[in-house]
């Protein structure tokens, strides 16, 4: 009887997720291989990122603490004070969304590779009416979980992506201006991307020409909040989320966690 349960899941999870397709892989396993942040080296070259992004892609390898699906609902884990762990439901708005995001970048040639060395990252822009109104009710560091879903299911959130993160745009530390590359400017001068979380194709690219990486935290500060904990995600073969590139499906995992290190000895 058992091995009929997971079909029964993912037929039910249909009725919730009709859009979102609920891979075999979207359920916890216990020998997921964790992925570290070993596979990220800095300052990479076009080829080298593209390279290690296949590297990191076919290796399977999963986010600890990925979002999973479980009684008709994805969760995403956050540590919690105590040892105990909250779940937050993670609302379909949100995953259309990040798909959404991932494929228009793609799609705008803003971003090559979906891990941590290129966007594989978030911070938020927050209204900050709804901030006042409805996320300041809870305890950010006891309700971390309600407080994220909540911030998840606002339509009117946006998603800040610093992409190139890894990519080498200087000949040496403390250079004013990037490499003399067409395609390494480009990537530096684009690297805020900011999209809506209410599932549509969109997104603007802004800029911070004061900052030496070229990275930005403010965006009409009169009407929007930074928060700068988001979300991580990763193109894995054995992913649970799809997305399509030159129509082609790959497949990711997302986490509430940075992609973090290998520690032996737990320290």
């Amino acid at each position: 009887m058992k091995k009929f349960i997971p079909v029964l899941a993912l037929i039910i999870s249909f009725k919730s997720f009709a859009s979102i397709e609920v891979r075999p892989s979207c359920y916890l396993s216990d020998n997921e291989e964790i992925l570290y942040m070993d596979m990220f080296p800095w300052n990479q070259t076009r080829a080298e990122m593209e390279e290690n992004s296949w590297a990191i892609y076919n290796s399977g390898k999963r986010m600890d603490n990925r979002v999973f699906f479980e009684d008709d609902k994805f969760l995403m884990p956050f540590k919690a004070s105590g040892g105990k762990t909250q779940y937050a439901r993670v609302p379909e708005v949100f995953i259309k969304s990040l798909v959404s995001q991932i494929e228009y970048a793609l799609d705008n040639d803003y971003v090559d590779f979906i891990n941590f060395s290129d966007m594989g990252h978030s911070h938020f822009f927050i209204p900050n009416e709804f901030y006042d109104g409805e996320l300041s009710k809870y305890s950010y560091a006891k309700e971390k979980a309600k407080f994220f879903e909540t911030l998840m299911s606002e339509k009117s959130v946006l998603s800040l992506y610093h992409t190139a993160e890894q990519m080498k745009f200087f000949e040496k530390r403390g250079d004013e201006f990037p490499l003399a590359d067409r395609y390494i400017q480009k990537r530096f001068y684009t690297r805020n991307f900011v999209a809506k979380n209410d599932g549509s194709r969109n997104g603007k690219i802004l800029f911070n020409l004061d900052a030496s990486g070229q990275a930005t935290s403010t965006y009409r500060p009169d009407e929007y909040r930074y928060w700068g904990s988001g979300i991580s995600f990763n193109a894995t073969k054995n992913g649970c989320f799809s997305f399509k590139k030159n129509g082609q499906v790959f497949y990711f995992d997302m986490s509430a966690d940075d992609v973090g290190y290998n520690m032996p000895n737990g320290y």
